[in-house]
């Protein structure tokens, strides 16, 4: 009898007692680990959206870089037709009417 009681009292009770405490130690791995994903997805989630805004921010500045080229190229062609049309101005035409 005194052996039964010893073999509850002191095996029995190690197994159960490392049972339980390995299942609290599972448990807060796993919670662990699931706050741990979480906070990935969040700091991803958010890493994303600077990188959206980030490529946004460069197509509008991309458009705008595009249009200043064009408006600065359109400038230069008025400016060299501009210049072309006054050089013409005392050129003779050799119709004394028309150069009159």
């Amino acid at each position: 009898m005194s052996a039964i009681a010893s073999f509850l009292g002191g095996g029995a009770f190690r197994a159960i007692w490392g049972e339980v405490s390995s299942f609290v130690t599972k448990r807060q791995d796993h919670k662990h680990e699931v706050e741990l994903m979480d906070k990935q997805a969040s700091y991803a989630a958010a890493e994303h959206a600077r990188n959206m805004e980030g490529q946004r921010l460069q197509n509008e500045l991309g458009i705008k870089v595009i249009d200043a080229s064009r408006a600065a190229h359109s400038s230069n062609t008025e400016d060299d037709a501009w210049l072309e049309a006054v050089k013409g101005v005392n050129v003779k035409s050799g119709i004394a009417i028309i150069d009159g």
